[in-house]
């Protein structure tokens, strides 16, 4: 992921509906290892302009409980001030698989 804040924040597992402190990484504002708690301000880069109004951002966390990885997180920020945090429930995200003829057993052309 690289250089990325955390959020340390008490959230839901979907998978175990245990409630910890998760490390939330997350990629918004200045992404310098910043360590951030529901209430805080985030650190803008130099020449940044704050970002009015709310917007919701993505991150990733483990659950400690049943080691699930790669949790989605969906973080609200309202005036660059960190306001909410939620752990989404996993969702099967894999594209259909494509219908395959089934394959033919024997030859699929006859010799003369």
């Amino acid at each position: 992921m690289g250089l990325f804040n955390s959020l340390m924040a008490n959230a839901a597992c979907p998978i175990c509906d245990s409630t910890l402190e998760k490390e939330i990484q997350f990629k918004h504002g200045a992404v310098r290892q910043y360590r951030y708690r529901i209430g805080d301000r985030l650190r803008l880069s130099e020449g940044v302009p704050s970002t009015p109004g709310k917007v919701q951002v993505e991150g990733i966390t483990t659950c400690l409980v049943c080691q699930t990885a790669s949790l989605v997180s969906k973080i609200t920020i309202d005036a660059d001030i960190i306001t909410a945090v939620s752990v989404l429930p996993i969702l099967d995200t894999a594209p259909p698989k494509e219908d395959k003829p089934e394959p033919r057993h024997g030859r699929s052309k006859s010799k003369r």
